[in-house]
């Protein structure tokens, strides 16, 4: 289908999906983070070289928030006699050696060229939280989806880039216009059932339907239009 499939977050199950569906799994900086939108652009513009250098207890999350992106360190950081994930110089030196090498070990896998599938669970992601099934207060618009391919094709010259934007309803509701949205992008709706808020791994079976969807939508592509209400892509996507 693809030969990388990549993970732009905003959660950890995004990461545990791919594995658990045996997908060509491509290991990026954002595999067991919480990343927010914004924090999401700004690792890419500026290659991940914040990470690690300052990080504060965040109450709400109960984990790490690094200063300078935002994002939950959701797993870096060791607890304390508390009970809380405490920062210490070392343990930032490693979390800033474990993210940035595997930033750059992604980059550098991608250079050898390839179709790769970046998929991104949930939209703004804010307040950063490790609960993946929020309500999106800030909805991502036509044109945010269209600057981060832009931004994905200008970092990964050698890649044939797509983007599946995932979002769960009705508890984050999007109504986005098909015809502003790039070729590269897929946009499905993955319905939300009553026990996935118990569990951050999200459901495997509604995970498989959509990525059933993306196999035929690859197998259709350039041989007819074809579309169901489930998932939707630009008219220009075939």
């Amino acid at each position: 289908m693809f030969d990388h499939v990549v993970s732009l977050g905003s959660w950890c199950q995004t990461t545990y999906q791919i594995k658990e569906h045996v997908l060509p799994y491509t290991k990026s900086c954002f595999d067991w983070l919480v990343t927010p939108w914004d924090a999401l652009i700004s690792i890419l513009e500026t290659n991940g070289s914040h990470f690690g250098l300052a990080g504060t207890y965040d109450p709400f999350s109960e984990c790490i928030k690094c200063d300078h992106y935002g994002v939950l360190y959701a797993h870096e950081f060791k607890k304390g006699s508390s009970g809380k994930p405490v920062v210490t110089n070392e343990q930032l030196i490693n979390c800033r050696s474990k993210l940035l090498y595997k930033h750059n070990k992604m980059a550098a896998t991608l250079e050898g060229g390839g179709s790769v599938l970046f998929i991104r669970f949930g939209g703004t992601a804010e307040p950063a939280t490790a609960v993946p099934h929020m309500r999106e207060l800030n909805p991502r618009s036509e044109a945010d989806l269209n600057h981060l391919v832009h931004l994905l094709r200008r970092k990964y010259p050698a890649n044939n880039i797509s983007l599946l934007y995932l979002w769960q309803d009705p508890i984050v509701p999007y109504n986005l216009d098909l015809d502003k949205l790039s070729s590269q992008i897929m946009l499905m709706r993955m319905p939300f059932l009553p026990n996935d808020a118990f569990t951050w791994m999200g459901n495997t079976s509604v995970w498989g339907a959509m990525f059933e969807r993306v196999r035929i939508l690859q197998q259709m592509r350039g041989k007819l239009q074809f579309q169901e209400p489930v998932y939707y892509v630009s008219p220009n996507y075939f």
